[in-house]
């Protein structure tokens, strides 16, 4: 190698793959280990570092410069699975220089050891870029040994491969414990990738099994009568499962509660609402979510606008609604089972930095690797919004569209993968990426999965839900089928704003607003019959998306940081390249 004190300051590095293609199928690993490094016959400090199924040689030392001028260096290493055992012969393909040198090479030489009484059946050489069969190189045999060198300088980023076929038999082939050795070699990744899902998967569904199954659901039909001491807020909670403290529609619920109650007036829905204090009084016993929503409006005297220059007080008044429904919620409705969660989660972790320690990955490729792992999480939230919105939803027609929604975000998180897998195998070799990959992923949606799953209803909280179901069913069907339920009471103003607030927290004020805004047109053409003294911008279809709008408005309003043989140059073994630093 020649210094100029440009490219090459300290050094040279050498990159040699260690990964390849079974003759089989699959991938395969190669051991390398150095014996020895000289520069200008003398020894030479190194260092290896793994990249992925690249072991790199950085020969040299950061506080030495290396003087201008030619250097020689020698490096020794031993490695195996370079001879390949075909049907009739054995092959050797090696590739001698790499194509991986920044450099132009003046001169490359190669000889090629073979055992006594062997000759080779046929050989050949290419030169050239990687993938190209160039032939400016020639071989010739001498007894036991093959040479070759090539005729011309090679450019940068070519090389040299040699390719021996030799009689079958003249290599001898790995007992049955050597190649159980390899196979381990190339397969361990994958061995304690899926091991150590299994082990978590174990968990996860014992802890289920044990604690997590729902109590049997009851019969659910239609009702009208809301749950006794139940809030809007608390509806909501239960309903989705304790999955959030507080939600849009818990929010929005809240507010409309209190407005059909005679405490607030919300004014400008559409736009910019705002939450208007009237002169009624609430009373002792009001639910404590809605009095934390009746404290913000009053410590802004009187008016709150849903915007971001309110971030701060809309912030404390969520997370204080959160609190009380959750303090409501948790342990009398919702059993958690957090803390089993929280053993599978470190259990979760402990396996992945276990895997870490015991596999071939580096730290550069556990870094990408933990930034994909957002991929499957948020795919996952989607689909179980989707799912949510299913059992929710009463038309053949939407869940027919939410279930193609599903497939695409599935067949999203495929196409995702098998592109993280390729992008990976590149760099870590094809066993380590797909153990990599398929642990961190699984390990994503194992724990989001059970994180749901493993909560459930208490028998109290389940009686709620069936009840709420029953609800929700009431809301949701058309007025003609209304009609024939025996007992159902008569719409009216005063029956729709009762239940209004409980629509929009089952998320079935659509169908509920539809049905009212029919009756009232039906009652009264003109229109008249009702003029909500709450809502001063009312108009019959508006409160389909009244609640959609509160609930929007006051979220978007939190400050951004909240957190709601065929060969070829470049072919064979050996090969990879190097450079100077």
């Amino acid at each position: 190698m020649r210094s100029e004190g440009d490219a090459i300051r300290h050094g040279i590095y050498r990159d040699f793959p260690r990964g390849f293609a079974k003759a089989g199928g699959g991938p395969g690993r190669a051991s390398f280990e150095i014996v020895s490094v000289e520069r200008d016959g003398e020894k030479e400090p190194w260092t290896a570092e793994e990249h992925g199924d690249t072991t790199r040689i950085t020969i040299g030392e950061d506080s030495e410069l290396l003087s201008q001028g030619n250097h020689l260096y020698k490096l020794v290493y031993q490695t195996d699975r370079q001879v390949h055992f075909r049907d009739g012969y054995d092959q050797l393909s090696w590739n001698v220089t790499g194509t991986g040198w920044p450099f132009p090479i003046l001169s490359v030489s190669a000889r090629v050891s073979l055992p006594d009484g062997v000759r080779p059946t046929n050989f050949a050489v290419y030169t050239g870029a990687e993938g190209e069969r160039g032939r400016d190189a020639e071989a010739w045999y001498e007894g036991y040994e093959v040479f070759f060198e090539t005729t011309r300088a090679l450019s940068a980023y070519e090389g040299l491969t040699v390719d021996l076929e030799l009689p079958q038999g003249a290599i001898l082939a790995p007992s049955e414990t050597l190649a159980g050795e390899w196979w381990w070699r190339d397969n361990h990744d994958l061995v304690y990738a899926f091991g150590a899902l299994f082990v978590a998967l174990v968990y996860f569904i014992s802890v289920w099994t044990a604690v997590g199954r729902d109590p049997t659901p009851g019969v659910v039909v239609p009702r009208w009568d809301l749950p006794e001491g139940i809030s809007p807020a608390i509806a909501q909670y239960v309903d989705d499962g304790a999955i959030h403290g507080a939600s849009r529609k818990g929010v929005a619920a809240s507010a409309i509660a209190l407005a059909v109650s005679g405490f607030l007036k919300i004014e400008n829905p559409e736009k910019t609402p705002t939450l208007q204090r009237t002169t009624a009084h609430p009373p002792a016993d009001l639910p404590a979510e809605q009095l934390a929503l009746i404290e913000a409006v009053d410590n802004k005297g009187g008016s709150l606008s849903l915007e971001r220059s309110n971030s701060l007080a809309i912030q404390g008044m969520i997370e204080r609604l959160a609190r009380s429904v959750s303090e409501a919620v948790d342990g009398h409705f919702i059993q958690s089972n957090r803390s089993f969660f929280a053993v599978g989660f470190c259990l979760s972790l402990a396996l992945l930095f276990g895997y870490y320690l015991a596999s071939d990955i580096g730290d550069d490729d556990a870094t990408m690797l933990g930034v994909t792992a957002a991929l499957p999480f948020f795919l996952g939230l989607g689909v179980w919004k989707l799912l949510k919105a299913i059992h929710r939803s009463p038309s053949a027609a939407v869940v027919t569209l939410l279930v193609g929604l599903i497939a695409v975000l599935g067949a999203s998180g495929v196409l995702a993968f098998v592109f993280f897998l390729s992008l990976m195998t590149d760099y870590v070799g094809a066993a380590t990426a797909i153990g990599s990959l398929s642990l961190c992923w699984g390990l994503v949606v194992l724990n989001q999965s059970f994180f749901i799953l493993i909560q459930k209803p208490s028998q109290e909280g389940q009686v709620l839900r069936d009840h709420l179901a029953g609800l929700r069913m009431y809301l949701g069907t058309a007025e003609r089928d209304r009609l024939n339920m025996p007992g159902a009471p008569t719409m009216s103003p005063s029956h729709f704003e009762t239940l209004l607030p409980y629509a929009v927290a089952l998320g079935v004020e659509n169908p509920w607003a539809r049905q009212f805004a029919a009756w009232l047109q039906s009652a009264t053409p003109s229109g008249n019959l009702y003029d909500p003294y709450w809502y001063p911008d009312f108009s019959p279809e508006a409160f389909a998306d009244l609640g959609t709008n509160l609930g929007n408005a006051a979220f978007e309003s939190l400050p951004e940081d909240s957190e709601f043989g065929e060969g070829s140059s470049g072919s064979g073994g050996g090969g990879g390249g190097g450079g100077g630093w």
